[in-house]
């Protein structure tokens, strides 16, 4: 059998870290490896806010 993919949310706890640690310079890889998720749902997260500006990427609460 292959891997399976796990999946994990994004909190807005994970989404403001994730925001902080790139405007500090931190590397795609380095947070990626911080908050356990994959490098491609950080640079997601990173070009999502530099074009928007917003950090909620779900609905309201």
């Amino acid at each position: 059998m292959g891997k399976k993919n796990k999946v994990v949310k994004l909190t807005e706890r994970k989404i403001r870290y994730v925001i902080r640690a790139k405007k500090r310079g931190e590397s795609t890889k380095r947070i990626a490896e911080d908050m356990k998720l994959s490098p491609s749902s950080v640079k997601r997260v990173w070009m999502h806010w530099t074009k928007t500006k917003m950090h909620c990427l779900r609905g309201p609460r």
